[in-house]
């Protein structure tokens, strides 16, 4: 699994557990990670959390209520399938940091989810994708999932292109 998010560089990848908590990522998840508020950053980094805090990156996402419209849905119908009480806790919280009316309804036509983040004075474009592994009976690994994020237009591929410091197969803790 590391080599598979270690493969995804330049672009951001990281695996995560079943309840969103991140295993580990490349170095390119800074895109996400640049400016949160560090006590979201302590272990066990909670992506879900991290991404619709107020202080972690949903400042800089410039779709935020399609993402939370996207989002939201999918982890409630995660913690009902489970009866995970810390699902439901999580989804508790983070849909508190928003609107109180529920998320629009997505677009059934879309079929993927654009990801626009301001970084370092650029508007950067992603569609991510959710990969799982292993089958029904391999516990360990049906938890873990891994989100890549793909460049979703030019400026995107130019800014990895050009991104400072950045050494391929970095991996972050």
């Amino acid at each position: 699994m590391r080599q598979v998010v270690r493969g995804h560089e330049p672009y951001p990848a990281v695996a995560m557990g079943r309840r969103w908590n991140m295993l580990f990522a490349n170095s390119a998840i800074d895109v996400f990670l640049e400016g949160v508020d560090p006590a979201l950053l302590r272990p066990r980094v909670n992506m879900m959390r991290v991404g619709l805090h107020p202080s972690g990156y949903a400042p800089r996402l410039l779709n935020l209520a399609q993402v939370r419209a996207f989002l939201l849905p999918r982890l409630a119908r995660q913690a009902a399938r489970t009866g995970d009480p810390e699902l439901t806790a999580l989804y508790e919280d983070v849909r508190s940091y928003g609107p109180d009316d529920d998320p629009p309804p997505l677009d059934p036509a879309d079929i993927a989810l654009p990801i626009r983040i301001r970084h370092q004075g650029t508007e950067l474009t992603f569609i991510s994708t959710v990969t799982t592994f292993g089958t029904a009976f391999d516990i360990t690994l049906d938890d873990i999932a891994v989100e890549a994020f793909f460049p979703g237009d030019a400026t995107t591929i130019h800014h990895f292109g050009r991104v400072p410091g950045r050494r391929a197969g970095e991996l972050t803790n």
